[in-house]
């Protein structure tokens, strides 16, 4: 339950780079951009690191090596979910205006 409000702002990050314009201006870089622009997203690793923290406070002493590449790691592959689901509705709308004509 403590993941939910973060999952929510990495998904927001990812859709606010997602769209048909920064596919159209880095059509061969695009997944790399909006992976790398969600991971650099500071204020989602200071939150990550919080959150990482207070879950963990009990079990001892946090390593921000390990919480920094699981930030990565569950960061990307959020990504990469959303990607895919942004890319494959606009194949669909590419073919239902290629069916209307």
């Amino acid at each position: 339950m403590e993941l939910l409000p973060f999952l929510k702002e990495v998904d927001k990050n990812v859709c606010k780079f997602a769209m048909d314009a920064n596919l159209g201006k880095y059509p061969t870089k695009f997944v790399d951009m909006c992976q790398t622009s969600v991971i650099n997203n500071e204020t989602l690793e200071s939150d990550f690191e919080l959150l990482a923290a207070s879950i963990t406070t009990a079990e001892g002493a946090t390593n921000h090596e390990v919480i920094g590449g699981l930030f990565r790691v569950l960061v990307s592959k959020l990504a990469n979910g959303r990607i895919n689901e942004f890319l494959n509705a606009k194949v669909e709308r590419d073919l239902n205006v290629w069916k209307s004509y």
